[in-house]
Formats: C-alpha cells, structure tokens, sequence
C-alpha cells in the first residue's frame, strides 16, 4: 500500500470512525445480553491492519488458538493488502480462508457476513474503524481497552505500552479461548505472562518447516554462510540510521560475508533462509526484524529511536540506541513530526561496529 493510500485510510478512521463507533456505542447500550451458546465449532474472524510486522507478531496468538480449540474454531483473517501475505506464510495453515479491506470486493463481504462470526478479534490497538466492522460482523467481540472503542467491545483486554506486542496479542487469545471453553477471563490472573510463554509460540507453517527440513538433508545441514545480514530500509525515514550504510561498504571491504534485504522484493521463505544462514543479524525497526523470532539461537542487533523497543523489539534481541529524553516518542504506529532532526537515530558508527564485531567472535 502506498504512503497516500495509508494516510487517506488514517484520516477515513479519524473522521469516520470516530463517529461510527459513537453509533455503535449508543447501539449497543439497547442489545440484550446473550448467553455465550455452547456449539461443537465456533466462527472466528481476526482483524488485522497495519503491515507486515504486525502481521508476524499474531503468529503466537494464532497458534495458541489452534493449539488449544484444534477443530472446534474455524478461523478467517481479515487484513490489508500489505500484510495478508506475511500472515498467510506465518500461519497459513492454521486459518481457513483471507480477506481484504483496503479493496473494493470489502463491501460485499461486509454485507454477506452481518453477525455471521461467533467471535471477532480487533487485534487493532488504536484505529476506530476495526472495532465498528467487528460489531457488525460478529456476535461478540474481543477486543483492547484503553481507547473510546473500549465501549463497544464485549470482552475488554488491557493493553499494555511496555510488553511485546505478541504478548497483548497473546492474551487476546487467550481471552478467546477462557469465553468459548465457558470460563470466566480475569485479567490480573494472567498479567504474569512471560516474553518467554510467548516465544515458544513462534512456529512456522508446516508446508515451510517440511520443506527446510528436506533442503537442510540435501544441503547437508544448515551452514553459516552470511557474516552478518543487514535489514537497513524502512518505509518511515524516521526509522532509518544512515551509519549503517557506510558499515555495510567498510565491511565488505575489509572481506566480511555481507548480505542486505529489505532493497529488493525476495520471497519470505528467502528471507528467513538467510537469517538461518546468518551469524549477526542487524536491523532497524522494520516488518523484517520480526522474523528474527522464529530463529533459534541468532544474534540479533536491534536499532531503535523514535519506536518503543520494548514493544516491538524481538525478545532476544541486543538493543541500540540512544537514551534521549524524548525517545521513544511514537505512541501505537504513530510517530510525530521530529524538531530535533531525528537525533535519536543517529547512533554511534563505532559503537554499533563494536556490537557487530563482538557478536561475530561469539558466533563459529
């Protein structure tokens, strides 16, 4: 999706869906309570906006659902056109069917499905327009407190600024899985869940782990070809450090096994291969970063300044960056105009070498 499209679909839910989600609420005030029906399988539908990144992040949450409900839930994902794919590859297995709403053929699924879905999940954490959609695809809905679309949830999941993402989306699920199983979700029972819970749910499709199980058996096992992978390109200038660039040149130079993605259109499958070949792994804030997670046993260099690491900074990861008074500054997605120049990402060129070449010398 292009920067005009993301910004004209911004200002739509600025507008629209505040006020959509005013009717919703005055709604819902007359709707009777329903007792939860017990079914043999239940229709769920996720929604997700955002990119790529966001896309990855639900894979522990989806996972933990299938895991636990197996063939009691049939699942749909509805998402934008910029993250269906990374989702599909993630966790395509485990949900029966995509759809998009940044598309015209949206009206028409939205007019076909009314209070067709048991559950619906807004998995979205600020934008309004997600939790109005909800309300009229879903019987119930599941949802983030801490905004004014609060209100038209039936179930309200305490977001937290300063977990992992995965983790809020963790209990999302979870909040799910307690509803249909007929038991009551107290949130303070499982405020306790660790980044440690949540990374073990980061699994790959089957289709992609058969299939690097048999290349591994021709290849001979996995070899660690790359020195070190770079992911430097973001799509928000804000997020980019222009040191990186210049230690990329100096270590090829010096004869360094240098890969860089993100600067040209590869495959997921691509990607994640290459970070398996890798023994330094080292990004911006970026979709990228967040395939790191399936990796067991990567060095990961996370550079971080106007986002907040401790939301969306893999778990494992060695984070940089500059201790500023305004840093981070972006709340949710959003990250506001910069008077300073974006200083934050200026990170030391030698600093961030001396990580790179320490973690080398840990790594056969």
């Amino acid at each position: 999706m292009s920067k005009f499209s993301q910004n004209f679909l911004k200002s739509i839910d600025k507008i629209l869906g505040k006020f959509l989600v005013k009717i919703c609420r005055k709604t819902k005030r007359f709707q009777k309570r329903v007792p939860q029906e017990i079914k043999e399988k239940y229709t769920v539908l996720i929604i997700r906006p955002g990119g790529l990144g966001d896309a990855v992040l639900l894979t522990p949450m989806v996972m933990l659902i299938r895991e636990k409900l197996k063939d009691k839930v049939q699942i749909h994902y509805l998402g934008e056109k910029r993250n269906v794919e990374g989702a599909k590859f993630c966790y395509g297995d485990m949900i029966e069917r995509f759809f998009v709403y940044d598309s015209l053929s949206f009206l028409l699924f939205l007019f076909r499905n009314i209070k067709k879905y048991d559950f619906v999940l807004d998995t979205e954490q600020s934008f309004l327009l997600p939790a109005f959609f909800a309300n009229i695809l879903g019987k119930k809905v599941i949802g983030f407190a801490g905004t004014e679309k609060e209100h038209v949830f039936d179930i309200k999941v305490e977001y937290f600024f300063s977990r992992f993402e995965a983790v809020n989306f963790f209990r999302l699920g979870l909040a799910l899985i307690l509803t249909i199983e007929q038991k009551d979700f107290d949130e303070k029972e499982h405020w306790g869940i660790s980044d440690e819970d949540v990374i073990s749910y980061f699994r790959l499709s089957k289709k992609y782990v058969q299939k690097k199980s048999s290349v591994a058996q021709l290849e001979g096992g996995q070899k660690k070809r790359i020195d070190v992978l770079f992911a430097p390109y973001t799509t928000r200038k804000e997020k980019m450090c222009l040191s990186l660039f210049e230690i990329i040149e100096e270590m090829r130079q010096k004869g360094y096994k240098i890969e860089v993605v993100g600067d040209r259109k590869l495959m997921f499958q691509d990607i994640l291969k290459m970070m398996e070949e890798s023994r330094v792994f080292v990004s911006v804030d970026n979709g990228i970063l967040h395939f790191s997670n399936f990796v067991d046993g990567l060095k990961v260099v996370a550079l971080f300044g106007p986002t907040n690491h401790l939301k969306w900074a893999p778990p494992n990861a060695f984070v940089l960056r500059k201790y500023l008074w305004c840093s981070p500054c972006s709340k949710y997605a959003q990250i506001p105009p910069c008077p300073r120049n974006i200083e934050c990402m200026k990170i030391e060129k030698s600093e961030l070498k001396k990580v790179i070449l320490s973690f080398l010398q840990d790594v056969s």
